[in-house]
């Protein structure tokens, strides 16, 4: 093994994420982020998909496909408003174990 190749792997166990970040950067083209916002209607149910449905019945036509960033900003801020997830960041971020065991505390840690 050159040198190269060995400061390479030493750059890849320090950080593992990084090919995934390099193809997430890679991978903004319009057609994928059309089709990831396609796939994840398709999982929508219930009060979720009925909101979809009138949501885009008040989109403007000529806004084009729907794209991914554009869905999940709207379904966001309907599902679970910005400022609740404010609130749920809070209480997270003070979440201490206190007298619960850790198995309550991991369910706890889970349910925020």
């Amino acid at each position: 093994m050159n040198e190269g190749e060995n400061l390479s792997q030493e750059a890849h166990l320090q950080a593992p994420q990084a090919p995934f970040d390099t193809l997430a950067k890679q991978v903004t083209n319009t057609e994928f982020r059309t089709e990831k916002a396609e796939l994840a209607t398709y999982k929508l149910k219930g009060v979720s998909q009925i909101w979809l449905n009138q949501w885009n019945e008040t989109r403007p036509e000529d806004k084009g496909p729907l794209e991914w960033e554009t869905f999940k900003s709207a379904f966001l801020n309907k599902i679970i408003p910005l400022e609740m997830r404010d609130d749920k960041v809070l209480e997270f971020i003070n979440h201490r174990q206190g007298n619960m065991s850790v198995k309550e505390y991991a369910l706890r840690s889970t349910q925020l």
